[in-house]
């Protein structure tokens, strides 16, 4: 609210209906009530109403409340009718959280991916509306958040706005090599073929290559570097993973562990693998 970046929403009060509750327009036209009054929906925007005024009156802040005007909905229900009306309010809109990073305009990390969206190989290729990429989903390989999840888990230290437009610019070119380099990423056959035994074309698999971009942004010749990704232990049945990324088995079905403790470990033995790759090479 105070970074004038909320849109006022409706806000739901209850006059609860037991017999003794008066309500009545004045000559003013005012809504006059005596009774019990609840909030069925909008507590917190309500706490940060008061907060706010709380902090003009200390002169921490200077807020001009009259800028925010909220709708109110006013129902005069008995409590069952009430508790019922906060059930639905508490179902919520839930929408996927790659949905809710791509309606976020503001975050470094989406705008980044945006500009993956329309100036890379990705193009096409980021999904948008759910979480994960169903086995029939021919044409996505990553999902919107998991980008962003990924470039905000590697790149801790993007602070700037011109730092992510610069950032977008290399990951751009590192996606078309990766892309091109990577059978699975470009064919939907053989990703499909690959995920009953490897990572190498799942959706998780890009907390590693976002994690393998920062290793190598800084070389000379980078793409150079790139075929290494052929040589890291990528199997779902490798020990490397077992437990904390993939659990399951090979008569079952190996199942991908997504978690930021297990994303956290993916990225970590990702880099340590890529390095070792790196050293060998260069040694």
């Amino acid at each position: 609210m105070l970074s004038g970046q909320y849109f006022t929403d409706m806000i739901t009060l209850n006059i609860l209906e037991d017999g003794s509750e008066k309500i009545e327009l004045d000559d003013e036209g005012n809504l006059v009530v005596d009774g019990e009054i609840n909030i069925s929906d909008g507590q917190h925007r309500i706490m940060a109403l008061a907060m706010i005024l709380e902090g003009n009156e200390k002169g921490n802040t200077a807020f001009d409340l009259t800028e925010l005007k909220f709708p109110v909905k006013i129902t005069n229900y008995d409590v069952q009718t009430a508790q019922q009306q906060f059930h639905q309010f508490s179902q919520g809109l839930k929408i996927s959280s790659s949905r809710a990073e791509y309606f976020n305009q503001t975050g470094l990390a989406n705008i980044i991916v945006r500009e993956l969206m329309k100036n890379s190989d990705l193009a096409g290729r980021v999904e948008v509306v759910r979480n994960s990429i169903s086995k029939n989903n021919e044409r996505h390989i990553v999902t919107f958040a998991t980008l962003v999840n990924a470039i905000e888990l590697v790149y801790k230290d993007l602070e700037t706005r011109v730092q992510a437009i610069e950032l977008a610019k290399y990951l751009s070119e590192f996606f078309n090599e990766l892309i091109n380099l990577i059978p699975e990423l470009h064919n939907y056959e053989k990703r499909a073929q690959s995920k009953e035994t490897s990572l190498v074309g799942e959706n998780f698999m890009f907390y590693g290559y976002v994690a393998i971009s920062r290793l190598i942004r800084d070389k000379e010749n980078w793409k150079e570097y790139l075929p290494l990704i052929n040589k890291l232990d990528l199997l779902k049945s490798s020990k490397t993973w077992y437990g904390e990324v993939i659990k399951g088995g090979k008569e079952k079905g190996y199942t991908i562990v997504n978690t930021n403790e297990s994303r956290k470990t993916f990225v970590n033995k990702i880099e340590k693998m890529f390095k070792k790759l790196l050293n060998e090479r260069t040694a």
